[in-house]
């Protein structure tokens, strides 16, 4: 019998390399379609799956915050280009 390279099992650093690779290619496909999630999304996550989605995001924030915290926090964030501007008071015109 000739011992045939091909259909030898990989070990199992190989595997555990390979895996990690494969690991990291998948996260980086993901970091390049990152979409902000919205309150109704934010409001169904966990406080960690909350803190981790903003650290992608730029945002760090602290586990250690209650739920609703942590929601206004990532809101006050990444909402500054939706506040509404405060506009001037319009004087009244006499006649």
């Amino acid at each position: 019998m000739s011992d045939n390279k091909d259909t030898k099992k990989k070990g199992f650093f190989s595997r555990l390399i390979q895996g990690a690779s494969d690991l990291v290619s998948s996260e980086t496909a993901e970091d390049k379609s990152v979409e902000i999630p919205t309150k109704t999304q934010l409001n169904k996550m966990k406080k960690a799956e909350i803190v981790e989605v903003a650290s992608n995001n730029g945002l760090n924030l602290d586990i250690s915050l209650t739920k609703v915290k942590l929601i206004e926090e990532w809101e006050s964030h990444f909402n500054v280009a939706e506040a509404p501007v405060e506009e001037a008071p319009v004087e009244e015109v006499v006649a």
